[in-house]
């Protein structure tokens, strides 16, 4: 029997699926950190994943027994969508009796290294932050080779598959996949049948009757509404709200011509101020301003080096953590005390709002994909902010 343990790429690095197993009581599937009672925010995403008529286990593998699935990480993720196909290996996994998942590289005969969401017709669509999630994977997959696994890479089809090959270069296993049933092949897994997209309802005489009622329904809303905008057009004007945006001001320090950065540091060298992109050349600190306008707001905030090494030169006197109200603007201000081969990469977060946003601010920076966790926040009502800088060598 082989035993497969199965990864999901994240920007922090790789995360196992340390196990799957069917709780016959559970009212629903959860996702846990390890063999605790700590559910992860990701756990209502997996209930729909793994549900009959709405995500892509069930359709593949199911039906199941009563109950739900616990799945357990090692580590802590959040949102997104890239876990997906790790999660759909690993069920795969699950349900061919020739393979058993283990969460320890250690005593695996096949190491997976996965990314790609997956839609309900088993197709890998794909996701973003590649790069960020090969360089914080490089250690590890490199010591699972050096161990002598089997270690394989797969990622969705196109421009995903495509840079990590240019980033990987020759000597790793990486595979294209179009769809979990590719992946379930190239790992010689026993997969569902391939399937085609649902075909659409056929409508008897019941249909037509409840076609009919909603139309009765629409008609009835329409009307409301111009009712209510008769109504509206014979009231006074209010104000209108408005708080004030975040606003991020991010700059660079770079050395003067015929100078360099040892007298801007260290000496009385004037910088030269400028935007921030392009490349580390004569690159000697980076600066950000963040703003939110007249009057105190409950603001967490902060610049994470992702990778090429920040000395923090000035930070805000108190940390933003969004539990107590504060009046900006805030500054960051870091030096770059060597050039990084590897370039230099950074992302700047910022959540506020009228209220705490400290459980909103633990969110963000525990996600695996920060844009579609400020996209959630933004819908809640929160004002957030997400820049992410990479500067080439």
């Amino acid at each position: 029997m082989r035993r497969i343990a199965v990864f999901i790429a994240t920007t922090a690095g790789p995360v196992a699926i340390e196990r799957i197993t069917l709780e016959p009581a559970a009212r629903a599937s959860m996702v846990c950190l390890g063999r605790s009672a700590r559910q992860l925010p990701l756990s209502d995403d997996y209930d729909s994943f793994v549900a009959p008529g709405v995500g892509a286990v069930a359709r593949a593998f199911g039906p199941f027994d009563a109950g739900g699935f616990r799945m357990d990480l090692a580590a802590p993720l959040s949102s997104g969508d890239s876990w997906q196909l790790a999660a759909f290996v690993a069920h795969a996994v699950l349900a061919d009796p020739a393979a058993e998942l283990t969460g320890d590289a250690d005593d695996a005969d096949v190491v997976l290294w996965l990314t790609g969401a997956v839609d309900y017709d088993y197709a890998v669509q794909p996701v973003e932050h590649v790069a960020e999630k090969l360089h914080a994977a490089e250690a590890a997959l490199t010591g699972w080779s050096a161990a002598g696994r089997q270690v394989v890479l797969l990622l969705p089809a196109g421009a995903n598959h495509d840079l990590a090959g240019q980033l990987l270069g020759g000597g790793w296993d990486c595979r294209a996949v179009a769809s979990a049933l590719d992946a379930c092949a190239a790992l010689d897994l026993r997969c569902p049948a391939p399937a085609t997209a649902p075909g659409p309802a056929v409508r008897g005489a019941g249909g037509r009757r409840w076609f009919g009622l909603a139309a009765l329904a629409v008609l009835l809303l329409v009307a409301l509404l111009l009712w209510r905008s008769v109504a509206d057009d014979d009231a006074a004007p209010g104000p209108v709200a408005s708080q004030p945006a975040l606003t991020l001001e991010l700059t660079a320090r770079r050395a003067p011509a015929g100078s360099g950065c040892v007298a801007v540091l260290f000496g009385d060298g004037v910088p030269r101020i400028g935007p921030v992109r392009g490349t580390l050349r004569d690159l000697c600190g980076i600066d950000a301003v963040l703003a939110v306008g007249d009057g105190p707001r409950f603001v967490a905030a902060d610049l994470i080096d992702l990778h090429g090494g920040l000395l923090p030169r000035e930070r805000p006197p108190a940390p933003l953590d969004g539990a107590v109200a504060a009046a900006g603007p805030w500054r960051w201000s870091f030096d770059l005390p060597r050039r990084s081969p590897d370039g230099q990469a950074f992302l700047f977060l910022a959540v506020a709002g009228a209220g705490p946003v400290d459980a909103a601010w633990r969110r963000l920076r525990a996600a695996e994909d920060v844009e579609a966790a400020a996209g959630e926040l933004r819908r809640d009502g929160l004002e957030v902010t997400v820049e992410r800088v990479v500067l080439e060598p």
